[in-house]
């Protein structure tokens, strides 16, 4: 049985190599503001086909998709500019900006906004009813791009990983099949993942409640807290006598660097170049960790039973959001669509009831 354990404490590594790639593709999203950026484009696209088409400012006048999406995505509750001022183009660099919107909080923000139907003959509540229904399914559509997106940046990470951290899949096979104790260890390991997907999900959390545009030294912040947690991570596996990390040894590069691995000097440092083969090798330990934590889990899940290896790893990690490489799921929440709609509207009329404007639209121009 020392193969089954073997291929537990291999899954399990991949596993682990998985949740640090999830922190990484976390930060890029961060970094790049990918949430927000997407929510933006979902409210103008939005606001073209569905919006300006059919509603226009009170008293008439015209407004921008930018204009638009940048009251819509006001943080109301951390703005600090009066009732009486204007939102300006751009204005969301100087407000925190929020990235992500349910549908009854759209419908609530556009009764704020008091337009006015362009055709008298329609009724409010059946347009409405109509943006809402389109807000919902253009989220859904954008949540399946952004989750193509995140596939790619989790594997571009992954293979980055695998390049800095050594990540060999034969040097991990061959230590795991010669060394039982280390294979132990490791696929012992799998009992404490609860707890690290628990603060995974913590520091994942973090990051998506800082809704505000962060600074250069906010990105910094994020990317140095980030790297500690990569380097804790990686370290507790190389404590368990995982082959992480690149071998010593290596000699400055010569004409035939591509036959084993070696060093090229860039200033102060020693930036190490694999050989031919071991490059292949750590591509394919980077494509191997890209293939994600649900994949692993589900080998580990299959070996636990004859293993006794980490029982309730099926329940952790199926809910488990971040190592599922947080797709834009919430920029609109799916929710079944009748319920949505009319819940939707009866936001919408509410707020539109109460008479209370939360922002004036940009100064309208008279056609």
């Amino acid at each position: 049985m020392q193969w089954i354990t073997a291929i537990a404490a291999f899954a399990v590594t991949m596993f682990t190599l998985s949740v640090i790639v999830s922190v990484m593709v976390e930060t890029v999203h961060r970094v790049r503001r990918s949430r927000e950026k997407g929510l933006k484009q979902l409210i103008e696209k939005l606001y073209v086909h569905s919006i300006a088409p059919r509603l226009q400012p009170a008293g008439g006048g015209t407004m921008t998709p930018a204009q638009f999406a940048a009251i819509m995505m006001e943080n109301r509750a951390t703005g600090e500019a009066s009732s009486s001022d204007t939102v300006r183009v751009g204005e969301s660099s100087r407000l925190a900006a929020i990235d992500s919107m349910p549908v009854e909080v759209f419908t609530q923000k556009l009764a704020d906004l008091k337009m006015e139907l362009k055709d008298p003959n329609l009724a409010m509540e059946d347009v409405v009813a109509d943006i809402a229904a389109k807000f919902i399914t253009f989220g859904q559509e954008l949540s399946v791009a952004f989750e193509r997106y995140s596939r790619r940046v989790s594997v571009a990470c992954a293979i980055v990983l695998a390049l800095v951290a050594y990540v060999h899949p034969l040097n991990l096979a061959r230590v795991y099949l010669r060394n039982p104790e280390v294979a132990e260890r490791v696929a012992n390991h799998g009992e404490n993942i609860e707890a690290r997907l628990v603060e995974l999900d913590e520091a994942v959390a973090r990051l998506k409640a800082d809704t505000g545009q962060p600074g250069p030294e906010g990105l910094a912040d994020d990317i140095s807290v980030a790297l500690d947690d990569i380097r804790n991570r990686i370290d507790a596996l190389k404590a368990e006598g995982v082959p992480l990390g690149w071998p010593a040894g290596a000699a400055a590069c010569s004409a035939n660097f591509l036959a084993e691995n070696c060093l090229v000097p860039l200033g102060d440092v020693q930036l190490p170049i694999p050989s031919g083969i071991n490059l292949v090798w750590l591509l394919f330990g980077g494509l191997l960790v890209g293939l994600g934590a649900p994949f692993w889990q589900q080998i580990i899940t299959f070996l636990a039973a004859p293993n006794a290896i980490t029982q309730q790893l099926a329940s952790i990690v199926g809910g488990t959001e971040a190592v599922r490489a947080g797709p834009l799921t919430t920029v609109a929440a799916a929710r079944p669509a009748e319920p949505a709609q009319s819940t939707a509207v009866r936001t919408f009329s509410v707020a539109a009831a109460a008479g209370i404007t939360q922002r004036r639209v940009p100064g309208p121009t008279k056609s």
